[in-house]
């Protein structure tokens, strides 16, 4: 495992931008990660360089989840195995670093004169920070909405910001498929309808923080998952 301190094991495991594994293990120097959506603390981790020459290549826009394991404290699944506890999209290339006094994240306890390459990785939901709600002002149920559920608010801002109906032809400012622009196809579950009906505008805001303003609207029963 790759790491082991207070009972903790960690692994992660690579997925192309389709779902299709990569690697199904792979064995980082370090990882530290957060489960933040606004993308300050993404996933970290470091692979001496000569040892990423074994794995398949890590691309943009892939997929990493980090698999862990506490049998102390009972965190595995119901076979004693590895749960998974992130999953998240590789952005940029990696960073070559040298470790030691002077390495550009501070010194890496025994890492002393390996060159090792560094990649951040962000919680899968952050994608939806990458568009705005770019539709004019007064739209109904596009930018803004008028005693609407919760959920169906959402999924409309989801919608029309993000898949193939986020498009110039349907009215929004600029095309805005993310499944094209990015290789990150979103899919959206039939509306429930949930939670409560509210009324807001959320002309030009970024699209992450618009589903978390009409979450905390829509009730604590109603969450953003």
């Amino acid at each position: 495992m790759t790491a082991d301190l207070n009972n903790w094991e960690l692994y992660l495991r690579h997925y192309d931008r389709d779902g299709n594994v990569k690697n199904g293990y792979i064995a980082p120097l370090m990882a530290r990660y957060t489960n933040s959506l606004g993308g300050a603390e993404p996933l970290v981790f470091l692979l001496e360089q000569s040892t990423y020459a074994g794995y398949a290549p890590i691309a943009e826009y892939d997929i990493v989840e980090v698999l862990v394991r506490n049998k102390f404290l009972g965190v595995q699944n119901a076979t004693g195995g590895f749960v998974r506890d992130f999953a998240g999209i590789v952005r940029g290339k990696p960073n070559l670093q040298i470790g030691g006094v002077g390495a550009v994240r501070g010194n890496q306890v025994g890492f002393a004169n390996l060159l090792y390459l560094e990649w951040r990785v962000y919680e899968s939901k952050h994608a939806l920070d990458w568009r705005a709600v770019a539709w004019y002002s007064g739209v109904p149920n596009r930018s803004g909405f008028a005693t609407i559920p919760a959920e169906t608010v959402c999924k409309t801002l989801v919608r029309y910001n993000t898949t193939a109906d986020a498009s110039v032809a349907n009215g929004r400012l600029r095309d805005g498929n993310l499944a094209t622009a990015m290789s990150a196809p979103i899919t959206i579950e039939a509306d429930g309808a949930a939670g409560n009906t509210i009324s807001l505008s959320f002309f030009g805001g970024r699209l992450l923080g618009s589903l978390a303003n009409a979450c905390e609207v829509g009730g604590d029963y109603y969450t953003f998952t």
